[in-house]
């Protein structure tokens, strides 16, 4: 199996851009701590013969719960406090690329390979798609290609911004941390998977314009 990253970056300025983005973060930081209390809630009520500390425990223990969790604290810091520690810590590349490469493959792995194992209904319901759906659909911007006959992922990451800077490198990042983080889920059946030809697909805006 092979994954194949590629990156698009641009450079844009809109008037209102920074306020629509931090009510934009709000609304899904809300979600995103609505969901997990939500689940943590329904994980105590389906139990009640166990333990609250062993309930925590293994409720932290799932790669969605850790994902959702990192999701709802990058989208905090800029909305509640964006000159803070945690907004600052939100803003950097790595933070940026990594929960977001995070939380689309918790979705892209869920729907692929197991949503058909089982049907959620009532909260649970809510719960489920609320961690599985919205919250990755809240950081689009990264396309998967299956090529079934050639074994091969293509992986595809559009980055935009409102500064002076470029954002070529946030986007081949982005690529680069889905491809490693699909490498990471998938290592036990193949540890063989090869990632490759993580490029710049295109460019536009900034000093140096447009780029193919």
């Amino acid at each position: 199996p092979r994954l194949a990253p590629a990156g698009v970056g641009a450079g844009v300025g809109r008037p209102g851009l920074l306020m629509r983005a931090r009510l934009y973060r709000a609304l899904f930081a809300v979600i995103g701590w609505g969901a997990l209390g939500l689940q943590y809630a329904l994980l105590l009520q389906n139990n009640p013969g166990v333990g609250a500390g062993i309930l925590t425990l293994n409720f932290f223990s799932f790669f969605t719960i850790l994902t959702n969790l990192l999701a709802a604290l990058a989208l905090t810091g800029p909305a509640l406090a964006p000159d803070g520690a945690l907004g600052r810590w939100s803003r950097s590349e790595g933070v940026r690329a990594a929960v977001a490469m995070y939380i689309v493959v918790v979705g892209v792995v869920y729907h692929l390979l197991l949503a058909q194992t089982w049907n959620p209904q009532g909260w649970q319901k809510v719960a489920d798609t609320l961690l599985h759906t919205v919250m990755p659909l809240a950081f689009v911007g990264v396309e998967f290609a299956l090529d079934d006959d050639a074994h091969r992922i293509d992986i595809l990451a559009t980055c935009r911004t409102s500064y002076k800077t470029g954002v070529e490198m946030e986007a081949m990042m982005a690529c680069s941390v889905a491809a490693l983080t699909i490498y990471d889920m998938c290592k036990a059946a193949d540890k063989g998977i090869v990632i490759e030809q993580v490029r710049l697909k295109y460019k536009a805006g900034g000093k140096s314009g447009e780029w193919r």
